[in-house]
């Protein structure tokens, strides 16, 4: 402590637990998640389904877009026990029109 001044940007907090309030505002933030057509995954779920690793994954996704034979489509899904919802990228077939 120089000069009576404290570093506070080194201290470090430790989470709290969430009260009822905040879990109440959570709990309909949690209404808002969407569920992806039958169809549609994540990169890690497509990589689960065919065995690739994450890279080798996205590369296929990414050619599949570009020669317009997969889509993207972003669906705000919870992503943790602790109800955090967050937009994520989802692909699938892209339907023929």
């Amino acid at each position: 402590m120089a000069n009576g001044i404290e570093n506070l940007g080194t201290q470090k907090m430790k989470p709290k637990q969430p009260d009822k309030v905040l879990l109440a505002i959570m709990s309909e933030i949690n209404k808002t998640a969407q569920t992806p057509p039958e169809g549609f995954k994540t990169v890690k779920q497509w990589s689960d389904t065919w065995g690739f690793k994450r890279d080798r994954t996205l590369d296929y996704l990414n050619k599949g877009i570009k020669i317009g034979t997969i889509e993207k489509k972003m669906f705000r899904v919870a992503i943790s026990q602790r109800h955090i919802i967050t937009p994520l990228p989802h692909y699938g077939l892209k339907k023929k029109t």
